[in-house]
């Protein structure tokens, strides 16, 4: 199974975990992954790949991800009003987003 959406895990039996999104529950495949996964901690994939966040980090990276939602909310309103994409990835630099984040 691909998930698509983050999915916080319940149980891990073996090389399986079951995950939950909302009201839904999912047996998904971890033998792919090369980390260890717990009850609590959260799984997101897509085409690119899968990313597990340890429960003890989900506040953090939350927060970052909604940061970046917030600057790429700017950035595209830039552009609706008439700045180049070129300029609007070196004003609102872009590339060293995250960077800044973990400062």
């Amino acid at each position: 199974m691909c998930l698509t959406v983050p999915c916080e895990v319940i149980r891990v039996d073996g090389d399986t975990a079951l995950v939950a999104r909302a009201d839904a529950q999912f047996e998904v495949s971890l033998i792919f992954l090369n980390e260890t996964v717990r009850p609590g901690d959260w799984i997101i994939g897509d085409g690119s790949g899968v990313v597990v966040i340890p429960q003890e980090h989900t506040e953090a990276v939350l927060a970052a991800a909604e940061d970046i939602i917030d600057r790429e909310e700017k950035m595209a309103e830039a552009v609706r009003n008439g700045m180049s994409i070129l300029d609007v990835m070196t004003n609102f630099n872009y590339e060293r987003m995250l960077e800044e984040g973990r400062k």
